[in-house]
């Protein structure tokens, strides 16, 4: 049984271009492909709703060199 979807909203550092706001969506995605993402490059955040813990997709955001707070 799986849980229930959660919003979340991360604060992302080490984004600079388009190229890393789709790179860290492509990060959320391959943790939870059914995920919900939305990444602002002006705001340094992502909205998230995913089945998945916060830990875990924040975690995968700092192993590739983006870390991530829930706000």
């Amino acid at each position: 049984m799986t849980s229930p979807a959660q919003d979340y909203h991360f604060s992302v550092s080490g984004m600079s271009c388009q190229g890393c706001v789709k790179a860290v969506e492509r990060l959320i995605l391959k943790q939870d492909p059914a995920a919900s993402v939305s990444v602002s490059l002006e705001r340094a955040e992502a909205v998230v709703t995913s089945h998945l813990p916060a830990t875990q997709i924040g975690e995968a955001l700092a192993k590739a060199g983006y870390p991530a707070h829930i706000q």
